[in-house]
């Protein structure tokens, strides 16, 4: 199945909370499974404060990789262009969530995977007082534990002077090493390979 041009509107009592348009993707089902991805423009939303540019979501139900997207059980949701804006303080990132079944470490197989990434982060706190700008990052979690990096440029703007420098933060709580692994975010490469916690 060829999806092309495809339009989705949500709305109830007269309101639109959201509308995609643009849409364009491909459906695969066969006895073995079904397997796809959609991309679409997010035209409107709304969640205050909230905007994005557009969303992907790739599907596979297979136990084999196909059209680009891994063996499943998978399920992907891609934005670009994510911001919050709430009091004076904003967010904004390219974010990707993925769930799927395999393997992080050289001690672990076949469980659950939730992967959170992020790439070209930036935030602004106090009316630009602390900023974060080319942030990027991922989380995995999983029944073993938690594991991490984050990277970025933080700033300070005080009366008279600038302080900046490089935010960089890592965390495992699980016994096992996180073998190198690599997340594709709005055109970036975010990897996470870690050392065994403690």
């Amino acid at each position: 199945m060829i999806i092309s041009n495809g339009a989705l509107s949500i709305a109830a009592g007269g309101t639109t909370y959201l509308s995609l348009t643009g849409g364009q993707g491909t459906l695969t089902i066969s006895p073995a499974g079904i397997v796809g991805s959609l991309s679409a423009t997010v035209q409107t939303i709304a969640i205050p404060g909230v905007t994005l540019s557009s969303v992907a979501i790739a599907l596979n139900t297979t136990s084999t990789a196909a059209q680009g997207i891994p063996a499943g059980p998978f399920f992907g949701v891609e934005a670009d262009r994510a911001s919050v804006s709430i009091s004076g303080q904003s967010v904004s990132a390219n974010l990707a969530i993925q769930v799927t079944t395999g393997s992080v470490s050289s001690g672990s197989g076949g469980v659950t995977l939730v992967a959170i990434a992020v790439a070209n982060a930036s935030a602004s706190f106090g009316g630009g007082l602390a900023t974060l700008s080319n942030g990027s990052g991922a989380l995995l979690v999983s029944s073993g534990g938690v594991a991490g990096t984050f990277t970025g440029t933080i700033a300070l703007n005080v009366p008279g002077a600038l302080i900046s420098g490089t935010l960089s933060v890592q965390v495992n709580t699980s016994t096992q090493a996180v073998l190198s692994t690599q997340f594709t975010v709005g055109g970036q490469t975010v990897v996470v390979s870690l050392p065994p916690g403690q």
